[in-house]
């Protein structure tokens, strides 16, 4: 049993070191996706795009509550004077249209992350594509997303944001096959 245990730990030892040994022959870098999505053409105007939806949705709910409120201040000005058979059927009413405000209010923020996924996707794959030609242009054995990797800190001379960006948008110029 002893035996077996330490050939175990030796070849876990080597699995270790292995990772470790060939990692220090090859290039490394990171790049910051955060600031790809903040600086790349394409990512601003899809951003802006979407703002836009969302500011014209909230305009509408904001609509519908000051509405709803309205009808809600109207209703409590008129409850003392107003059989309790009306005073149900109204209130049951405003409660209604209070739900369903809110699931509204729900459904668009949802809406509004599948539009951004929608709106992104297509610029995430052309920075994947930027980042796997640079990596191949210039012997990268692996480029990690600052932000999503883990990372908490690498040097700048690592980093290939600018690179990634120029290739970006270099690829964004060429004529769609």
């Amino acid at each position: 049993m002893r035996l077996s245990r330490f050939v175990a730990m030796l070849f876990t030892l080597a699995l270790f070191a292995l990772p470790v040994t060939a990692s220090a022959q090859q290039r490394l870098g990171f790049y910051d996706g955060q600031r790809l999505q903040t600086e790349l053409e394409d990512a601003k105007a899809a951003k802006a795009r979407l703002q836009k939806w969302i500011d014209d949705r909230q305009k509408e709910l904001a609509r519908e509550q000051e509405a709803l409120r309205k009808d809600k201040e109207a209703f409590d000005k008129q409850a003392s004077s107003l059989r309790p058979d009306v005073l149900y059927q109204k209130g049951g009413e405003i409660q209604s249209r209070f739900i369903a405000l809110t699931q509204k209010y729900e459904h668009m923020q949802r809406e509004a992350q599948t539009k951004e996924r929608l709106e992104m996707e297509p610029i995430l794959t052309k920075i994947g594509q930027a980042v796997a030609r640079l990596a191949e242009q210039k012997g990268f054995a692996m480029i990690f997303d600052q932000r999503t990797s883990g990372m908490t800190y690498g040097q700048a001379q690592y980093d290939l944001t600018n690179e990634i960006i120029r290739l970006y948008n270099a690829g964004s110029k060429q004529p769609s096959k």
